[in-house]
């Protein structure tokens, strides 16, 4: 499975260096020297690969550059940025590719790159309530049995219930051994009550969790916005009778109808490999941020990370685990007690170390609502205002169904030449 994700991601990375316009992310610091969101300013790629500002000016990977000065107005602070200036503090630009924007002339005029400017409003405060629907299925019984996804819930309800002290009434679970929450087992039904419980009736300042461990797929995508033609899909452990659940259903309930102020963090721990929540940005290493031909923007702000592992291959207490869950929880039990906080390149440093002495060479991937600076630093419960400026569906292009190879025990339950690949997505949605 893991020989799949390669082929893809070379397919990224190809596609990816085709790309001419871009987006810069510049640091805004205030007066304490201190990142408080990030500026978007016009560039775009040459055909060396070079990333350069819009009037040419070569932006190195990983280069220094000036960061924008803070004008506080009333009820909001606009950031614009500020010219060169000598010995000053300065901070990284990272690229985001905005493929097509404006030789396809199909954005609003609103949305060119050199035009968005990043409105930073304060973040609500914090309620204490938290919510968390944890989903695990090892398809008991069955040729594509897994073994390590209910271990999965139990791990991340020890990491929410010890390490972040949520409180055992917060926490939903379904599990297909019968010990979740009221017995309730993991089918369709009830893993869509237990969407829209999770989202229903949250107010800013609000807390969620999503936990999916188990297998997934693709469905055919009948609008063709998908750049493979395919829906992700995860797998309930009735989805033979009921169906399957696609990433835009998934969307739909937990993504879309929040309130901004209101977080949410994602960890899908499946066979399969995208975003889970139909996420448009992906961040690839050395490159920048990477957008969806047919993206789909939100008022949130979502991270997904993409382990290209399967669910078997970590350890909870030498039992099977999602090796991806398993360095997560590991990742969050080491800096959280200590009350650090990792910047979201850290944290995909931390993740890769793990799965390296592991014995997997994967390196997790970033996907995203929209595009940010990664030095901003990955915190459970904090809450980042949304800035996005255009909303709903950008359709630019149709493409045809691709479907993935399938893992043959699976291909026998599907019935169908549906794609399978190993893979994990942690989002982490601030709205």
């Amino acid at each position: 499975m893991g020989g799949c994700f390669s082929d893809m991601e070379s397919h990224d990375r190809r596609r990816y260096r085709r790309q001419q316009d871009v987006v810069l992310m510049q640091p805004i610091l205030n007066a304490q020297g201190q990142v408080v969101g990030h500026n978007q300013i016009a560039g775009r790629m040459d055909a060396n690969g070079q990333i350069v500002t819009a009037d040419g000016t070569p932006v190195a990977a990983g280069g220094q550059m000036p960061p924008a000065s803070m004008s506080p107005q009333e009820g909001q602070q606009i950031f614009r940025p500020s010219a060169v200036s000598q010995g000053g503090p300065s901070a990284g630009m990272v690229a985001q590719p905005m493929p097509g924007m404006q030789q396809q002339g199909m954005v609003p005029q609103q949305m060119a790159p050199q035009q968005m400017q990043q409105q930073i409003k304060p973040p609500p405060a914090l309620t204490g309530r938290c919510k968390a629907l944890l989903v695990g299925i090892n398809y008991r019984g069955t040729r594509a049995e897994l073994r390590g996804c209910i271990n999965d819930v139990q791990n991340v309800y020890r990491l929410l219930s010890e390490t972040f002290k949520w409180k055992p009434d917060q926490i939903r679970v379904l599990t297909d051994d019968g010990n979740g929450t009221f017995g309730e087992y993991p089918t369709r039904q009830n893993i869509m009550a237990g969407l829209r419980w999770l989202s229903q009736g949250v107010t800013p300042g609000d807390c969620l969790f999503f936990l999916y461990s188990g297998h997934g797929a693709q469905k055919e995508d009948p609008h063709g916005y998908e750049e493979d033609g395919m829906n992700e899909t995860i797998l309930p452990c009735d989805f033979q009778r009921a169906g399957m659940i696609t990433d835009d259903e998934m969307s739909d309930i937990i993504c879309r109808p929040l309130p901004e102020g209101v977080r949410l963090t994602c960890l899908m721990d499946s066979c399969h490999s995208g975003t889970g929540l139909d996420l448009p940005w992906t961040w690839i290493p050395g490159r920048g941020w990477r957008e969806d031909t047919n993206p789909f923007h939100t008022r949130g702000d979502v991270q997904s990370e993409d382990s290209q592992t399967s669910s078997d291959g970590g350890s909870y207490y030498g039992q099977r685990a999602g090796a991806m869950t398993t360095a997560f929880c590991e990742v969050m039990r080491a800096t959280y007690p200590r009350g650090q906080a990792l910047s979201y390149d850290q944290l995909l440093q931390e993740l890769h170390k793990m799965m390296r002495r592991r014995g997997f060479t994967q390196r997790p991937q970033l996907t995203s609502s929209q595009a940010f600076g990664m030095d901003r630093l990955f915190i459970m419960d904090s809450i980042v205002m949304n800035s996005n400026t255009v909303y709903g569906r950008v359709f630019r292009r149709k493409f045809p169904p691709r479907p993935r190879p399938v893992d043959d025990k699976l291909a026998d339950m599907l019935g169908l030449g549906m794609g399978i690949m190993g893979g994990l997505l942690l989002a982490d949605m601030l709205l």
